[in-house]
């Protein structure tokens, strides 16, 4: 558990400026999906699940030196990589939860 919470510390251990970008990356990528939800309360789930997704693309980028941290076009790159990986999984993830939720609710009325 002690290891978890470690793991968990340095995945959130980013300087702001990084932190800014991915969270305006997440708001750009649920501001363009916030129509085309299943279920339209799942916005509120969605924002906190991009930047969370993006903040462990980031945390393996770093780790595993993708992108080098000392130039600053390949820190943005490496941000800007880091964004969309999350925006694309936590989307993905979404748009699944609100299938399974859509398909549990019309099994529910046809058994009814």
């Amino acid at each position: 558990m002690n290891g978890l919470s470690s793991l968990l510390g340095k995945i959130g251990e980013v300087d702001s400026t990084t932190m800014t970008l991915l969270i305006m990356i997440s708001s750009i990528a649920t501001m363009a999906v916030r129509n085309s939800l299943v279920i339209p309360g799942f916005i509120v789930l969605l924002m906190p699940m991009i930047l969370g997704l993006s903040l462990v693309a980031n945390f393996v980028i770093v780790h595993f030196e993708i992108f080098l941290q000392s130039k600053v076009e390949q820190w943005v790159m490496g941000v800007i990589a880091a964004g969309t990986m999350g925006s694309i999984i936590g989307i993905g993830l979404t748009a699944l939860l609100g299938h399974l939720f859509d398909r549990l609710k019309s099994k529910h009325v046809a058994a009814n």
